[in-house]
């Protein structure tokens, strides 16, 4: 796929950087010309140029692009007038990035395609993560739900799936277990890796070394918290 991402701050940056590394054809903008050089070894293509400027905004691969991100994180206004020079232009999909409640009231008037608010997503994230021990990671969905990856509690281990009952007791509905197994390389030497349970049956049992892939609402999942 094709992305151009404008503004190559912290969350830009990665952002592309990521999207190169997963063999996407990525367009970096920046109007620094110092993030530009920085990046130009690990970004496929970085431009540096004005993109407040509609001429110069012209002149990147706006048509091609499967997506144009708007990631510019401390102009207020350099975002807005972006993200609506790029509506009037009609790009295919359209995502900005939300600083506050007030920026994200401003674009959604504008009509962006979907709006991304990184440091309140990782907040969330982290506080899920602080609130219940043993989380390995979590990612919300939506403003109401989550999928979390949690660590078996300990009162719930040699337990069938059946007598925990995760949906009644919890309102949580359990996707998947991963589970530490013992193999074996070509030359016989033994390595622990993970094995993906997601057929699960009611009789199975968790075992201590399990992580829980869970999904449901973010306030169920704090009826963990207190096992």
């Amino acid at each position: 796929m094709k992305f151009v991402v404008i503004g190559l701050g912290n969350f830009g940056s990665v952002l592309c950087e990521s999207l190169s590394s997963m063999r996407h054809d990525v367009v970096g903008v920046d109007s620094d010309m110092e993030k530009v050089e920085a990046f130009k070894k690990t970004i496929d293509n970085v431009v540096c140029l004005d993109a407040c400027n509609s001429v110069a905004l012209n002149t990147l691969p706006l048509k091609d692009a499967d997506a144009v991100i708007v990631t510019i994180g401390e102009n207020f206004g350099a975002s807005v007038k972006v993200i609506a020079l790029l509506k009037q232009m009609g790009v295919k999909r359209l995502i900005g990035r939300s600083m506050s409640s007030l920026h994200r009231t401003v674009i959604e008037a504008i009509g962006v395609d979907e709006i991304i608010s990184p440091e309140e997503e990782y907040a969330q994230t982290f506080a899920l993560k602080m609130n219940l021990p043993g989380t390995v990671q979590s990612f919300p969905v939506g403003k109401t739900s989550c999928m979390i990856e949690l660590k078996a509690p300990s009162v719930l281990v040699g337990q069938t799936l059946s007598s925990i009952d995760f949906r009644g007791r919890f309102g949580l509905q359990l996707v998947a277990i991963s589970r530490k197994t013992t193999e074996k390389n070509v030359f016989g030497k033994a390595y622990e890796a993970s094995t993906i349970l997601d057929d699960l049956h009611p009789d199975e049992r968790i075992q201590a070394d399990d992580n829980l892939f869970l999904f449901g609402r973010t306030d169920a999942v704090h009826k963990l918290a207190v096992l």
